[in-house]
């Protein structure tokens, strides 16, 4: 069976592999790669044997994209010779390697440099890149609040009064650095300008906030299934000099293989002077077919540690609450109905 068989019958079995051929497509339009960079890839990492395995149509259809993602994209793109192995959490290095399959413009035109540099996250995610031993929680300021470093093991209102007792510290202790051996992210740091976001940094914190964040960005997975489809969210910053170093470029399906909003621009005029970028999902406008869906600029970053940061030398991290999301659990068929939504949207570009 030929590549191109191969995948029009997966596209035919589900919107979301109909999603992900469309984003190949467009991507191989876009120059985010080759034919013969994609074929180099498949065959070397037997990946048509991999993608016949899920045509047999007995594992789910989210097992099957995880599987491909973490068994071939994620150990051979990013944890290949000389990476080491992803899955472990002690704030080792992970980067995509570019002999592995290319890294879309690894220049975003010129450097970000003093630029601050954006992305949303949910309260343990925060407390995470905090770290329980940070200085941070030492301050006057912080101590005061009279809360920990982390919520496990709290109900709902309880994370929710530790979100609202964050946020509410004054800017100036809404900062902190990064603990030994610390990281923005367990991998790929997927980050956008401060200047796309239409929201103040210091505006009160609402469901409203949230939610616009939440859309514009494309952040799909939110609010999450373990809190019973709730998701506090902060905003984190810092300087664009550190993304700078680690390296970063656009992203390609290959590096969003387990995002079922990704997108790759259409080759349109806006893409066109804005090669370097790539572009969110805004969430909201997929079902209305008079508003675009480009959410705004975005590209991706190696993992970014404590290191990274040059002991400080280029400002802390700072951070604000944005505030709480909470839906209803969706049903299968709603969220097959969205796929198929997400699909025709992106055909139709």
């Amino acid at each position: 069976m030929k590549w191109s068989d191969i995948l029009h019958t997966l596209a035919t079995t589900h919107p979301r592999w109909r999603a992900i051929k469309t984003n190949l497509e467009t991507g191989l339009k876009a120059g985010l790669y080759s034919v013969h960079d994609l074929l180099r890839f498949a065959r070397q990492h037997n990946l048509r044997e991999e993608l016949r395995t899920c045509l047999n149509g007995t594992a789910a259809l989210d097992k099957e994209i995880r599987r491909l993602w973490w068994e071939i994209l994620v150990k051979q793109r990013f944890a290949g010779p000389g990476n080491p192995d992803p899955s472990d959490p002690t704030g080792r290095r992970f980067a995509a390697l570019p002999k592995v399959f290319p890294c879309a413009y690894p220049s975003a035109d010129e450097p970000l440099g003093e630029e601050s540099v954006y992305r949303v996250v949910e309260h343990d995610a925060l407390a995470s890149m905090i770290g329980a031993d940070n200085p941070f929680w030492r301050r006057e300021a912080v101590a005061d609040l009279d809360i920990g470093p982390d919520t496990a093991g709290e109900t709902p209102p309880g994370i929710s009064a530790w979100c609202e007792q964050l946020g509410s510290l004054p800017p100036k202790e809404r900062r902190f650095s990064l603990g030994e051996r610390g990281s923005i992210s367990m991998g790929l740091l997927w980050f956008t300008r401060s200047a796309e976001i239409d929201v103040s940094w210091d505006e009160p914190a609402s469901q409203d906030v949230a939610q616009a964040l939440r859309d514009t960005l494309g952040l799909i997975h939110l609010p999450t299934e373990r809190y019973g489809y709730r998701s506090w969210l902060f905003a984190v910053r810092f300087s664009g000099v550190v993304v700078d170093w680690v390296g970063h470029y656009r992203p390609s399906i290959m590096d969003a293989l387990d995002n079922t909003r990704f997108m790759v621009p259409a080759d349109d005029r806006r893409a066109r002077t804005q090669r370097p970028w790539g572009m969110t999902t805004h969430l909201g406008h997929i079902d209305d077919p008079t508003s675009p869906i480009d959410g705004v600029r975005e590209r991706v970053a190696n993992k970014v540690l404590e290191e990274d940061f040059k002991e400080g030398s280029v400002g802390p991290i700072e951070f604000t609450y944005l505030g709480e999301l909470a839906q209803d659990r969706p049903t299968p068929a709603e969220i097959l109905s969205a796929d198929e939504r997400f699909a025709d949207r992106l055909e139709g570009r």
